[in-house]
């Protein structure tokens, strides 16, 4: 079967274009004509003559069990790429993938090129969520690596991490039963001796040719992990025979070689990863994503260790020895308070003052001493006395006696400034009327 742009593949899905390729096979976008959307279709070229499988038969098989794996376990994490279709189409086997935007793992490390320790963690953590599930169902990836791990975004935008590729996987039991409904393990479709999965990353039960468990996939995942940190895997070699003999010789490179500024405590954790005893290493990928986490410099760490932002005082609080507060002002808040006061001041004047002002309007002034006595003189009358001046008045004549000496009585009114000076004759005559010219 001739495979190009174009060529409708099931009877439903036309080629679009050519995503990649490898050993196996093809992938293709390809779009559905009935609904109208692309997918990801992955296309198994069968061997011609290959050592590692035993005729088109077993490749067929190997096919379909990753189409079931992948299948089964997307519907219990996002965390797998969803497969939604499986099929063969003279003599060409196809299964049907969701279609990822985003780039795989390997594009982003290796050769130097590294990620952030943060995103790191995050990374590893969502891998974890991903084998767990696999594991949960007694699956072993087997080859998992940065290629096999791809990044997209959710929803919202942010990071969402899948895991590709379960060609190669091995299962403990059947993810989907057969008609009569066993439960044992599928039959065995590696070739015993037979080494299978990409050298850098694979445990050394997988590179001794011995049966792995899910173990195998915590140790690859503590390498992309390490090569994630580092830009450089572990046991990265000149070629694969020295890369393998290193895995199984246990010789990693230390972390910090490739990486001075990690701590004592990280380079711990891959130490215990990468232990010579399968016993001292981390029994699941989520222990070892825990582990890691808590060994990075997570925001929350050094948040912690950073200085506390300035606090807005907008409530009474106890002040201690040595503290200063400083209560923001408020401008906006104290124009209506400022004239609120104004108004209130407004009130309490004229509660206090108005009726005051009305009543000295209602009463009739007296008159001043300048208009009573214009009034006096116009009616002949003697006007009212002043403050400022006294009127003396002579005393009647005393009666004189024999030897008895005349004397003059001396005023008992006291003079009040300006003093006006009088002089009264003792013998003058009374007189009826008043001098106005001592008044005046």
């Amino acid at each position: 079967m001739e495979i190009d742009v174009g060529q409708i593949v099931g009877n439903k899905y036309v080629l679009v274009r050519l995503l990649g390729a490898g050993a196996m096979g093809q992938v293709w976008a390809a779009r559905h004509q009935a609904l109208q959307q692309t997918f990801a279709v992955k296309l198994m070229v069968p061997p011609s003559s290959n050592a590692a499988y035993e005729g088109v038969e077993t490749s067929l098989r190997r096919f379909q069990n990753e189409a079931q794996i992948a299948a089964a376990l997307s519907r219990k994490s996002r965390h797998i790429a969803a497969v939604t279709d499986y099929g063969i189409d003279d003599g060409t086997a196809y299964l049907v993938m969701e279609l990822l935007e985003g780039e795989g793992l390997d594009k982003r490390v290796g050769d130097g090129k590294r990620l952030h320790p943060e995103e790191v963690s995050n990374v590893v953590t969502q891998i974890a969520k991903g084998l767990n599930v696999a594991h949960a169902e007694g699956v072993t990836h087997r080859d998992l690596k940065p290629a096999n791990v791809f990044f997209t975004k959710t929803e919202e935008g942010d990071l969402l991490v899948k895991l590709l590729d379960f060609g190669i996987a091995q299962m403990a039991r059947r993810i989907v039963k057969p008609k009569d409904g066993s439960d044992k393990a599928p039959t065995r479709l590696t070739i015993k001796g037979l080494v299978l999965g990409s050298p850098a990353y694979m445990s050394p039960e997988q590179a001794m040719a011995e049966s792995p468990d899910q173990r195998s996939d915590v140790w690859s995942l503590a390498v992309v992990a390490f090569e994630a940190l580092a830009g450089v895997a572990p046991f990265f070699a000149k070629d694969s025979d020295e890369t393998i003999l290193r895995i199984c010789n246990f010789q990693p490179t230390p972390l910090r070689k490739l990486m001075p500024e990690a701590s004592e405590e990280l380079e711990a954790v891959f130490k215990r990863a990468f232990s010579s005893r399968l016993e001292d290493r981390f029994q699941t990928a989520t222990s070892f994503a825990g582990t890691l986490a808590a060994a990075l410099p997570t925001p929350a760490r050094r948040l912690a260790d950073a200085p506390p932002p300035p606090i807005e005082v907008t409530a009474p609080v106890e002040i201690e020895s040595g503290m200063s507060l400083k209560v923001p002002v408020r401008p906006r808040k104290l124009v209506p308070a400022i004239l609120a006061g104004a108004g209130v001041g407004l009130v309490i004047a004229a509660i206090l003052f108005v009726p005051r002002f009305f009543a000295e309007r209602a009463t009739p002034e007296a008159p001043t001493t300048a208009s009573a006595t214009h009034a006096a003189k116009s009616a002949n009358v003697p006007p009212p006395p002043s403050t400022s001046s006294v009127a003396v008045v002579a005393p009647p004549p005393q009666t004189s006696a024999p030897n008895v000496p005349t004397t003059t009585p001396t005023p008992t009114h006291k003079i009040v400034t300006p003093p006006v000076t009088t002089t009264a004759t003792p013998t003058a005559a009374p007189s009826k009327s008043v001098d106005r010219s001592a008044i005046f």
